[in-house]
């Protein structure tokens, strides 16, 4: 939910609004800006607003340090929208995971392939949560492929009934350099899978942020479909709102609203930091404001 006392970024929300309702709005977001600026904050609020809108929505960051491959983020991505409606999916992980055994025990009361849910009543599906057990290249790609053509052909049935958010939050881990763009097994998938099927419309009525300290370049291919989001430094009657917001005893004078703004430049980590020293309250975490 979005903290009440914390900033806004009104334009920002409104152009991913129309991106989500407009059939000719870009669907693909970039977001680059520097450490303290609030993009995670800003894909908070984008996950809310999305949400209240009825659209499907997954915020993955990529700083949790996990290694992405196709597998593990298909995964995601089913959980954060909703497993059950990926239950192909989750099927054909099962099928490409398990070990190579066979039990030939059947109960009569429902087909195998069809167990209950606990508690339920009504078939699911669970996920063995196992891994792919082969190292022969040619294999786990045949794998890859069969498992990103399974979770498109869901995907694009529940983007069918309404909206879907993908946020994608600090995307220069998906990079194997930190100075410039150098490609891992995470910024592939998404890039050539993911981005590509939005780009050429094989995927409908979906809409895909990524906002990082450093991003992939995307040449002019991409511009039909491509917006850039930018964040600015919060000017000074923000920066006097969010101060007044935050604080809970005497407000500060204008010239102390202005000694802040002038040290911090409204930076809204700097901001934030110096109003919780001033306040004493505890605000949000640092990662929640990059």
């Amino acid at each position: 939910m979005r903290h009440p006392l914390w900033i806004d970024r009104p334009r920002q929300r409104e152009e991913l609004r129309r991106s989500l309702t407009g059939a000719n709005e870009p669907k693909i977001l970039v977001l680059c800006a520097g450490p303290g600026m609030g993009k995670s904050w800003l894909l908070r609020q984008f996950a809310d607003d999305a949400l209240q809108f009825g659209a499907h929505v997954s915020l993955l960051d990529l700083s949790d340090d996990r290694a992405y491959d196709a597998l593990a983020l298909v995964r995601q991505l089913r959980d954060a929208l909703g497993a059950s409606f990926f239950d192909p999916l989750t099927l054909t992980i099962n099928e490409v995971t398990a070990p190579r055994l066979t039990l030939n025990v059947r109960s009569r009361s429902r087909p195998a392939a069809q167990p209950l849910l606990a508690g339920t009543g009504h078939p699911g599906v669970k996920d063995n949560l196992f891994v792919v057990q082969t190292d022969d290249p040619r294999l786990l790609s045949a794998i890859d492929e069969r498992v990103t053509r399974t979770f498109f052909a869901c995907l694009e049935d529940l983007a069918a009934q309404a909206p879907v958010l993908l946020l994608f939050d600090s995307y220069e881990h998906a990079s194997l350099d930190n100075e410039r763009w150098l490609p891992g097994v995470a910024d592939r998938w998404i890039r050539q899978e993911l981005l590509r099927r939005v780009r050429d419309g094989k995927v409908r009525n979906t809409v895909l942020v990524l906002a990082g300290r450093l991003l992939p370049p995307f040449d002019a291919s991409w511009a039909s479909t491509l917006g850039v989001l930018t964040l600015e430094a919060l000017s000074h009657a923000e920066v006097a709102r969010c101060l007044g917001a935050r604080h809970s005893g005497e407000p500060l004078s204008d010239a102390e609203v202005q000694a802040i703004y002038a040290l911090t430049r409204g930076q809204p980590q700097l901001v934030r930091l110096i109003s919780d020293a001033l306040t004493g309250l505890g605000g949000l975490s640092d990662q929640e404001l990059q």
